[in-house]
């Protein structure tokens, strides 16, 4: 079992003056280690679901970090290289590499759209939309066009896989399959579903309304959430509720984070939870992936590792 990068939103509570993190678990070992943190810049945002670090991906030799309006860039000893904005970026969910370029999502106007880190540009973007059979991937200019609206799709990922993108929201109903800039397929998952991901033949996703992650396509079922009493030690001022949150599959199982503050490993047929490492009893999991293999190591968190977005 690898370890696994996590990013999160922060209550208060958890530190004071911060409002996102990035981390790393073991579940072999059972241990949770923040390697940086991110300061409420003034004013702080006056949503919840708008703070926070949203996503993390190495790429590229950098650590990609999203939050949300800002894809923030650090060398391989998490120093600060760059800080990088589009107005296209609002909201930011999600951000993955895909050869020379870091792809992003942002919700408020569901896009998807790329950063070329070597010429610091923003060369192509698309915006999924309603169409009269089905949602298409509409080509967008970056550098000319900024869509006014969308159309509430609530798009929150994108996966690499080879030359496809996937792609999903809350409000699509759907895991979209693009190809060539077109939507070449579909895998059904319910609507309100969250970062759901290709699984099999079928399709996996969170279901944060109802404490649990669920599975379409030849096998159907979903897995509940363990009781928040279950996973945290009692204490005075504990959230007692559950909501999944940043998926990933392995091994025919998958790992899925949970507020509060949990990653939870789960594995057989049907899957059964068969670990779980405690993040932070105040920390929503925004986003998870396996630690790269080509990364060696893993810095320790240093008083250096504490940013503010200018």
């Amino acid at each position: 079992m690898p370890a696994w990068m996590w990013t999160a939103v922060l209550a208060p509570a958890e530190r004071a003056g911060v409002h996102g993190a990035f981390g790393v678990a073991d579940p072999t070992r059972g241990e949770s280690r923040t390697l940086c943190l991110w300061d409420l810049p003034p004013p702080p945002p006056a949503r919840w679901d708008r703070r926070g670090v949203r996503s993390a991906t190495w790429h590229g030799g950098h650590l990609w970090l999203l939050l949300d309006d800002v894809l923030v860039q650090l060398d391989a000893d998490l120093n600060l290289v760059g800080v990088h904005r589009h107005p296209l970026l609002v909201d930011g969910r999600r951000v993955r590499g895909r050869g020379g370029l870091v792809l992003v999502v942002g919700r408020a106007l569901d896009v998807v759209l790329a950063f070329e880190p070597a010429s610091r540009r923003w060369p192509w973007a698309m915006q999924i939309r309603r169409g009269a059979e089905g949602p298409v991937a509409v080509p967008v200019d970056p550098a000319t066009e900024l869509p006014a609206r969308s159309a509430g799709l609530g798009l929150d990922q994108v996966l690499v896989d080879g030359p496809r993108l996937w792609v999903s929201g809350t409000g699509l109903g759907a895991l979209l399959c693009i190809q060539g800039g077109r939507v070449v397929g579909r895998r059904p998952v319910p609507r309100g579903a969250s970062d759901a991901l290709p699984w099999g033949d079928g399709a996996l996703f969170c279901r944060s309304d109802a404490g649990r992650v669920g599975w379409n396509g030849p096998r159907k079922g979903h897995l509940w959430l363990p009781d928040a009493a279950e996973t945290l030690p009692a204490r005075p001022g504990a959230f007692d509720w559950r909501s999944p949150g940043g998926l990933w599959p392995v091994d025919g199982g998958f790992v899925c984070g949970a507020w509060p503050g949990v990653l939870q490993v789960a594995a057989g047929e049907p899957p059964a939870w068969v670990a779980r490492v405690v993040v932070g009893e105040h920390a929503w999991i925004t986003d998870i992936q396996p630690w790269p293999a080509h990364v060696a190591a893993q810095p320790p968190f240093q008083a250096s590792n504490r940013y503010l977005p200018g």
